[in-house]
Parts: structure tokens; sequence; C-alpha cells
């Protein structure tokens, strides 16, 4: 389970591919829902080596629910 909670991040300056934990990612920029349940979120992360930012988008399972 916990590493469901990781996603992999490729930068698209450099292409330097790295793992996030989800629930340490800050507020979202955007979250779409649906039947008022959220399903996506799009997150900025900022690549360690050069820099830049790269937009990733997580989409939740029904499952997580609880």
């Amino acid at each position: 389970m916990a590493d469901s909670s990781f996603i992999e991040v490729t930068c698209p300056k450099c292409r330097h591919v790295w793992h996030v934990d989800v629930t340490t990612l800050d507020k979202a920029e955007q979250i779409i829902y649906r039947d008022n349940k959220p399903q996506q979120a799009r997150y900025r992360v900022r690549c360690h080596k050069c820099g830049t930012y790269a937009v990733v988008t997580v989409e939740f399972d029904e499952a997580d629910d609880g």
C-alpha cells in the first residue's frame, strides 16, 4: 500500500526521473470533480537537478474512499 502513494515524475527539460510521495505534495493547482468526488488533481513539482517545474496529474481510485 505504501508504494501506491508514490508517482514517477520526469522533468520536461533535463529528463531526470524521480519518485514523489503524493501525500507530501502541497495544495493542488487544479482538482477535477465528478459526482462530487475528486477524480484528479494536478500538482507542480520541482526537478531536483535543474529546477524546472513539472506538472503531474494524480488520479484517485474510488476504492480510496476508505
